[in-house]
C-alpha cells in the first residue's frame, strides 16, 4: 500500500462518520439549540421594545392631558389676575357698583299653584284648555 492510499482511505472514512454524523439525530438536536439559543433574546428584546413602546404613547396622551389642563388654569390665572376679575367679584360678592350702573335684582319664587283653577281641571279636555289659553 502506499502512502496516498492510507490517506485516502482515512480521509474516505473521516468523510462517511461525518456523514453519518450529519444524518444523525444529534446534529439536528444541536442545530434547533443554537437556533433557540439565537432566536430566544431576539424574541425576548422585541416583547420587551413592544412594552416600551405602549408606556410611551400612554406616557404622551399624560403629558397632551396635563397640557390642556395646564393652558385652562394659565387661562384661569390671567383672568383671576385682570381688572375685569376684580370687578366682577366686587358685583357679586359685595354689592358694589360703578358709577352710573344701575343695578337690577331678580329673585326666583316658588310658582304659585291655583288649587280651585278650572283650567286645570281633569273635567275639561285639551282642546277646550288651548282654546282657553289662546283666546280667553
Amino acid at each position: 500500500m502506499r502512502r496516498g492510499d492510507k490517506k485516502n482511505k482515512k480521509e474516505e472514512m473521516a468523510t462517511g462518520n461525518y456523514r453519518k454524523w450529519l444524518k444523525s439525530g444529534w446534529f439536528t438536536f444541536f442545530g434547533l439549540l443554537i437556533l433557540f439559543l439565537i432566536t430566544w433574546p431576539l424574541l425576548k428584546n422585541m416583547s420587551q421594545e413592544k412594552s416600551l413602546e405602549s408606556d410611551i404613547t400612554s406616557a404622551q396622551a399624560e403629558i397632551k392631558k396635563y397640557e390642556g389642563e395646564n393652558q385652562k388654569l394659565q387661562e384661569l390665572i390671567n383672568y383671576l389676575g385682570s381688572d375685569q376679575a376684580v370687578e366682577d367679584k366686587a358685583k357679586l360678592n359685595l354689592g358694589m357698583k360703578k358709577a352710573g350702573e344701575k343695578v337690577v335684582v331678580i329673585q326666583e319664587n316658588a310658582p304659585a299653584v291655583a288649587s280651585g283653577d278650572e283650567n286645570n281641571s281633569s273635567s275639561t279636555n285639551n282642546f277646550s284648555r288651548w282654546y282657553q289659553y289662546f283666546f280667553h
